[in-house]
């Protein structure tokens, strides 16, 4: 977060619909430094003293995930995508989340109402 903004992408493949950064844990890493990773390489946001939030489990393409939400801030709102995975990627306001979202962002998103 910053400014209390949550930043999201959107996918150049799959659903093309607003969704977190986020993608798969590689073998010796935690999943904070996953986490990490995945946003600069989506955003080029750098994710300051990044905490757990909460998870949920999901089913999606017949695999059993849980997926773990970390948060944290960032010094600067400055955005540098990954034009071949992501086609935009931007700041809201929780008030002003985009309607073309994946469903897990509703998940997230309620998931900070309890935090």
């Amino acid at each position: 977060m910053c400014d209390n903004k949550f930043l999201l992408v959107r996918l150049n493949y799959a659903h093309g619909l607003w969704t977190f950064p986020g993608g798969k844990v590689n073998k010796k890493e935690s999943f904070i430094e996953a986490a990490q990773r995945e946003v600069f390489e989506e955003t080029g946001v750098r994710m300051l003293n990044p905490v757990f939030v909460g998870s949920y489990k999901s089913n999606k393409n017949y695999k059993n995930d849980v997926v773990k939400i970390y948060s944290g801030n960032s010094d600067t709102t400055i955005i540098k995508t990954d034009p071949i995975e992501i086609k935009e990627a931007a700041w809201f306001n929780r008030d002003n989340i985009p309607q073309d979202h994946t469903p897990s962002v509703d998940k997230i998103l309620k998931i900070y109402e309890h935090i």
